[in-house]
């Protein structure tokens, strides 16, 4: 690996390692970053354009990871409900696990209208719900995820309305699972009849 690599790949290590760290990624300094990086401050800059484009750097290869760990979790499942299920569930674990990356990811992911988040459930819906056309897909789709993100992002919040515990992964799972099941309005075992 050449020294520019390596300088690079030190600085974005340290930024991981300070968000899981920190309380408040806001809390997270230029100066903080080179010093745990051991490098001149000027690098930042140098290599990343400034403090937030390093972070959300930073926050994409994180979460690019999780995603593989998330595909591990349901790859092995035939059914594509059964998979619907397992990526959100996952998800769920993940986002609870790694609340702060996952706090940072979501909140652009909203600024870019969940266009990733329905991206990754689309051809999923497609199975569940052959002979339906990509509007109402679409529709599903955020039906589905728009109310998911708003529980990773304000777990409190929603337990309270919902009367659940999401730090709790059994009612957590039950929840998720009852939700998915409202937006699909199926279950399983059922066969789905919504046409154009």
């Amino acid at each position: 690996m050449d020294i520019k690599a390596n300088v690079k790949d030190q600085i974005l290590n340290a930024v991981i390692e300070l968000i899981d760290e920190v309380d408040l990624i806001e809390r997270i300094t230029s100066r903080k970053i080179a010093e745990k990086a051991g490098v001149n401050l000027a690098l930042i800059n140098y290599y990343y354009q400034s403090k937030d484009n390093l972070i959300n750097q930073a926050v994409s290869y994180k979460m690019e990871l999780i995603t593989r760990q998330m595909s591990n979790a349901y790859s092995d499942v035939d059914s594509p409900y059964q998979q619907l299920i397992g990526l959100l569930l996952s998800s769920a674990d993940l986002s609870f696990k790694y609340n702060k990356f996952f706090k940072v990811a979501v909140e652009t992911e909203m600024r870019n209208g969940y266009r990733n988040s329905l991206d990754l459930v689309m051809p999923l819906l497609k199975e569940i719900f052959n002979n339906t056309d990509k509007e109402e897909l679409r529709i599903i789709a955020m039906q589905l995820m728009i109310p998911f993100h708003q529980i990773i992002m304000y777990p409190d919040l929603y337990s309270k309305y919902l009367e659940t515990d999401f730090f709790d992964k059994s009612k957590r799972d039950d929840t998720i699972i009852k939700m998915m099941q409202k937006a699909l309005g199926k279950k399983e075992n059922e066969t789905v009849g919504r046409t154009k």
